[in-house]
């Protein structure tokens, strides 16, 4: 979006946008932070307007969720800079991701559940949709009935070794997993076994 434009303004506007969720005292993140809040609070507001809440299995659509979570898929800034990682068969999310997805997705259906909103509901919105995609069979036999995530061991061919909280997914019929697998690269391409732990 920056190309051509000032690269001092767009080394501002970028630096901006990805710490609006970090401590920090830049004029221009300050604005944006607050602006964030302005638009959550207003976001609230709208949904609460509307009524009471629509059960989750009326609007929350799986095909829709799956192509949602699909363009973060193998995509890594960085060792830690990734959201879901697939290994095999198995589509392994980071739960706060889930989250964002879902949250996000329940603002452009117009749903009045302020608990998809409210940051300190979020392990009950959690439990909500996994069991949801567990009662449609798309959650890994691997992840106990109770859980909403566990916690698992990510081994590399390098003898690193990164613990991670993930919600193991099983993959949608319309997923082309050879694709997924080709787009890895860095960490996500060195990752040599997956084990609950």
């Amino acid at each position: 979006m920056f190309a051509g434009k000032n690269p001092f303004l767009a080394k501002k506007v970028v630096s901006a946008v990805e710490n609006h969720h970090a401590c920090s005292k830049d004029e221009l993140t300050l604005i944006l932070k607050e602006a964030d809040r302005q638009a959550r609070r207003a976001e609230m507001l709208k949904l609460f307007q509307r009524g009471n809440p629509i059960p989750l299995e009326n609007w929350f659509c799986i095909d829709d969720f799956y192509k949602r979570i699909e363009p973060y898929i193998n995509f890594s800034k960085g060792s830690t800079k990734w959201k879901a990682f697939t290994f095999r068969g198995i589509v392994y999310c980071r739960p706060r991701f889930i989250h964002e997805i879902v949250k996000a997705f329940c603002v452009d259906a117009n749903n009045p559940d302020l608990a998809f909103l409210d940051n300190s509901l979020y392990e009950n919105v959690l439990y909500r949709i996994v069991n949801r995609l567990r009662d449609c069979g798309f959650i890994s036999e691997q992840l106990e009935t109770d859980r909403f995530a566990g916690r698992y061991v990510i081994n590399t061919h390098f003898g690193m070794k990164h613990k991670e909280i993930l919600t193991p997914l099983k993959p949608i019929g319309f997923y082309n997993m050879k694709k997924l697998e080709a787009r890895k690269i860095g960490f996500l391409e060195i990752i040599k076994s997956v084990w609950p732990g």
